[in-house]
Formats: structure tokens, sequence, C-alpha cells
């Protein structure tokens, strides 16, 4: 199984570029994060922890440093130099502010993250949620001190870092030629009591593990699994193949012919046309209902089966409609916790027609050596051929295939031959019968 990971951890800096300058931390190990003041540092412990300032040209610079009410005092000054360091104080959070030359102020907060409780209890899913065929939600319990930081002297106003985790899980999709497939998937989100996440088509666990700094930092994170969740939420992909008589070469509008197809929504062709629609639908369905109707809104079934799949001859000319639902649980059971989705289809099954050519050429070039109908949608068919003293020299029942102009083996002389056709199209007449065909005439055998 491949991990896929949609979002990433912020990545470790240890400086941070202002004014054409920058910042840096040296003597530990040291992250840096978006703020709304100037630089953010998360240290991991401040022991031998520097903070520098350095510039290209030379500064006098005064260090400041002030607490989350805005308190401040001055902690050190230095005069024309273009580098500027001082030690990290013992706390486990603080902030220094920077002026230089009289002219220019940098904020800077330092929070020591090993002194922040970090505790993360329990995950568990809800799937009792009002839209659980779409969305579950993950309720987490988690204990999280948050890291505060005064925003420029603004006492009232205060700011805090955003403490980042990652959630995995199975997530399981529907790949072509393949199936359901599962792959873990990792996502980055950020510190909440309700996650609400797209429901799964098939059964996995959620895991929680962070922050982001305690991976960046390579310490051991606290990681805390849900219960395993069973899968309720369906969807489904079919497959519809129209299978075309391929040697019928003299059958007009019999359909294209269509492999495995999901895109396809309209299926039409001659009678008898075949329809074979697989269904794939995800692991968690279980019950499958196809209604076909001669009615697009499906208020009454011809047909109405169970079947996973659905496979159908048709031989009558109409348009149908095909609706298949697919769900996790029955009616039967419980309606009101179900999860169902549905797909439909338009099959057209095209009118009879029979035309019969009156020359044939049977020289072996490929081109008109048979004597055949052109025909759409007949579904019963007799052909015969006379010569002239009216004895009959050729027979045959399938609208396919024809007369290759030899009798008995060998080739017949040139000239008239009379036939009689019989057949019957797949469609109704005004008073609901079968639409039949007799023709009869001669066709003129030219080598």
């Amino acid at each position: 199984m491949r991990k896929f990971v949609l979002l990433l951890f912020m990545a470790v800096f240890v400086s941070v570029e202002l004014f054409g300058a920058e910042f840096s931390i040296s003597g530990t190990d040291a992250v840096g994060t978006e703020s709304t003041i100037d630089t953010i540092f998360v240290v991991n412990g401040t022991e031998n922890g520097v903070l520098h300032f350095q510039m290209p040209e030379s500064h006098d610079y005064n260090w400041y440093k002030y607490d989350i009410d805005g308190t401040s005092s001055l902690i050190k000054s230095e005069t024309n130099v273009t580098e500027t360091s001082i030690d990290l104080e013992d706390e486990k959070s603080i902030g220094y502010k920077l002026d230089i030359s009289g002219n220019k102020s940098a904020w800077v907060w330092v929070f020591d993250y090993k002194r922040y409780q970090l505790l993360l209890d329990t995950i568990i899913v809800n799937g009792e949620v009002e839209d659980r065929c779409s969305y579950i939600q993950l309720n987490i319990n988690m204990d999280v001190e948050p890291m505060e930081y005064d925003t420029i002297g603004q006492i009232t106003m205060h700011d805090e870092v955003e403490r980042l985790f990652e959630l995995s899980y199975d997530s399981t999709y529907y790949s072509k030629g393949s199936g359901y497939v599962s792959e873990e998937v990792t996502r980055v989100i950020p510190e909440l009591s309700d996650y609400t996440i797209e429901s799964p088509l098939g059964d996995t666990q959620y895991s929680l593990t962070g922050d982001q700094f305690a991976k960046v930092f390579e310490e051991e994170p606290p990681v805390i699994v849900s219960e395993p969740f069973k899968a309720i939420a369906v969807e489904v992909h079919l497959d519809a193949t129209v299978r075309i008589r391929e040697n019928a070469k003299n059958e007009n509008e019999k359909g294209d012919p269509i492999e495995p197809d999901e895109t396809k929504t309209l299926l039409k062709g001659s009678a008898p046309l075949n329809i074979e629609i697989i269904n794939n639908a995800s692991p968690a369905s279980f019950f499958y209902t196809w209604c076909l109707s001669n009615e697009r809104e499906f208020e009454d079934c011809i047909i109405q089966t169970t079947d996973k799949d659905f496979r159908y001859t048709f031989t009558e000319k109409a348009t149908y409609y095909l609706r298949v639902q697919v769900s996790n649980s029955s009616v039967t059971e419980d309606p009101e916790i179900g999860c169902t989705k549905e797909a439909t289809y338009t099959i057209e099954v095209l009118e009879s027609a029979l035309d019969i050519p009156n020359i044939f050429t049977p020289n072996g070039d490929g081109k008109n050596d048979e004597f055949k109908v052109a025909y759409k949608s007949i579904i019963k068919f007799n052909a015969s051929v006379y010569n002239i003293w009216g004895k009959l020299v050729y027979q045959w029942d399938d609208p396919t295939t024809g007369w290759n102009g030899n009798i008995g083996g060998k080739p017949a002389a040139e000239g008239a031959y009379m036939y009689i056709i019989e057949a019957t199209g797949d469609d109704l007449d005004d008073k609901g019968n079968r639409i039949k065909y007799y023709k009869k005439g001669t066709v003129n055998l030219i080598r």
C-alpha cells in the first residue's frame, strides 16, 4: 500500500529575513513559523540558545524583552555594529523588541516547546451525522496548551501559534481496470475538537499524531487511533457494453460496438439489441435494483431485477429508460440510515427496414460478391432464389448472409433469378402486430 500525503508540515528554518537583514537562532534546535508580528521562533529548549540579528551596515541596537501583557525592559545596547545577539531568556514564552538606530523596530517572540503540554486523548468517528452518506465527523479530544503572544504591544489583543496535526486513514477509490483500491492518505489539520471529512467508501481507522514541532524536533509525538469504522457510503461505476453482429456488414444502423464504457448513457441499435451493463459498485454496496421502463420518471417498471449486473436482449422498437439504484441497506431494514446512489441510461431500439438489391457481381473482387439484403431490426428471416424455370437454387434464413452465386458448388450462369423473401421486424403496426415483409422480385447475376 503506497502512502499519499495531501499536505506537508512546514519546513524547518532558523533564520528570518527582515529589512534586508536576518534574524537567526543558534545553540538549540529552532523553527520559524508564520505570525502577525515580524518573527516567531519555537525552540526545543532555551539552554545555550542565542538570538542573532545581522545587517550589511553598522547600526546602533537596543534589545528589550516584553511579556504577554506588554511590559518591557531594556536588556542590552550596542553601537555601531553590523551584528548583534542576546542569550535566550530561560522563559517558557517571551517577546523581544529590537530598536535599530532609533528609526526602525522589529518584534520577535520565542517559545520553549518543551514547556508546552500536548495531550492527545481519543478520536471517535461519528457516523450518525445528518448527511452521513457524504460526510462523517471525527470527535477529537486533545489538551493542547496554547502558544499565545503579544501582537506588538496590544495588551488586549493576543494571537496564537497554529498547531498542526497529521490525520491518516485508508482512502478507497475506483480505478478503471483495477476496481476499488485503497491507499493510505495523510492530511494536515489544525487543532480542532470536531473535524468533518468525506464519508469513506471502504472500512478504515483514523489516526492522529503531532504536532508539527514534535515532528521537526524529531521528538516521539503522541498518536491516537480510532476504532475501526465500517463504511456506509456507496458509489456506482457502470460499464455498458453493446454487442453488435460484427459479421453483419449489410445491417443498417446496427449501432456502434461499445466495449465496457462508463461514459456512455445513450445505447442504441437495431434489434435484436444485446445490452450488458457491469455494475462496479463500492465495497459497502449490497443491494441493487434495476428498473426498465417506458417512462423517464420510472413510475412503472417493465422489468425489475435485483441482480448485480444487467443483461438483456431488446427485440421491440421503442425508447427505453433503465435505472439502477445501489444501496448499503435494504428497504426492508431501516431506509432512514441507508445510503443510495443511482445511474440511468436511455436505450433506443430502432424500427425495422428491409432493402433488396437488383444486381450482384460474384467475380471474386470483394465487391458486391453476394446477393444479400440490407436490413435493420429484423428478428425473423427467410429467403429463396429460383432460376428462370422456377427451380429452387438457394435458400437461407440468416439476414447477415446471402447467396454467393454458386449452384451445387459451381458458378451459376449469368442472367436473371427470381427471389422470394419473407421477414418479420421487431416493431409493431397500428394493430399491435409485428410488421411483416414479403418481397418478390428479380436479381441479375453479372460476372
